[in-house]
C-alpha cells in the first residue's frame, strides 16, 4: 500500500497481487508506505504500518516486523486474533492449528464504513458498521489457509488490512 489508496500505485493490483501469493502458500507480509514530505501531504489519508510490537525497541520492532504483526490502515483500528478453547492466544502473523474462535475488533471507522473477514481471498463476512465494535466467529483450520480483515470506505478506498492469521491441521501423532 504507497500512499492514498486511490492513486496511480497500482494499490488494488498489489493486493489482490498478495492475495494471490498467500494462495499459492507463500507465506508473506504486506507493509505501507509513502512519499510524505510535509504535513498537508497527511489531508489525502495514505496508508502507514501499524506494528505491534512488545516494546518501543529497536530489537523489538525487528521481531514483531518478521513475525507479521502489522496492520496496514489509513486511520481506523484493526485488530485481528484467535483464541483457542485452552486459552491459547493468536495474532496476525501466527498459525492456528485448533478450533478457535476468531475475533475482528475495529474502531475510529468513518460513517458507512465496511468490514469484509476473507478466507483465502474469498468472502467469509461483509457488514456495514458502527465506527467501533467486534465481530467473532468459530473456524477450524481446515476450513481454509489463512484469514484477513478489510475495512472499507462506502465510496470503495481500503482503510485498513490485517496481516493474515495462518490456518495450518496439527501435526499427526
Amino acid at each position: 500500500w504507497n500512499g492514498p489508496w486511490p492513486c496511480s500505485s497500482n494499490n488494488a493490483a498489489n493486493l489482490a497481487l498478495w492475495y494471490d501469493w498467500l494462495n499459492q502458500g507463500v507465506r508473506i507480509f504486506a507493509t505501507a508506505g509513502s512519499d510524505i514530505h510535509a504535513p498537508s501531504d497527511y489531508e489525502h489519508r495514505p496508508g502507514f504500518t501499524r506494528v505491534y510490537a512488545e516494546a518501543l525497541s529497536e530489537p523489538a520492532l525487528i521481531r514483531a516486523i518478521r513475525a507479521g504483526r502489522m496492520v496496514l490502515s489509513s486511520g481506523p483500528t484493526l485488530v485481528l486474533e484467535a483464541e483457542g478453547p485452552d486459552g491459547q492466544h493468536w495474532m496476525v502473523g501466527d498459525t492456528v492449528t485448533v478450533l478457535a474462535t476468531y475475533r475482528v475488533a475495529w474502531a475510529e471507522a468513518p460513517a458507512e464504513a465496511r468490514l469484509r473477514v476473507l478466507v483465502d481471498g474469498g468472502p467469509l463476512h461483509q457488514a456495514e458498521i458502527a465506527s467501533e465494535g467486534t465481530y467473532a466467529w468459530p473456524m477450524d483450520p481446515v476450513d481454509g489457509n489463512w484469514v484477513v480483515a478489510e475495512l472499507w470506505s462506502w465510496d470503495g478506498d481500503l482503510l485498513a488490512v490485517t496481516n493474515p492469521l495462518f490456518l495450518d491441521e496439527p501435526p499427526r501423532q
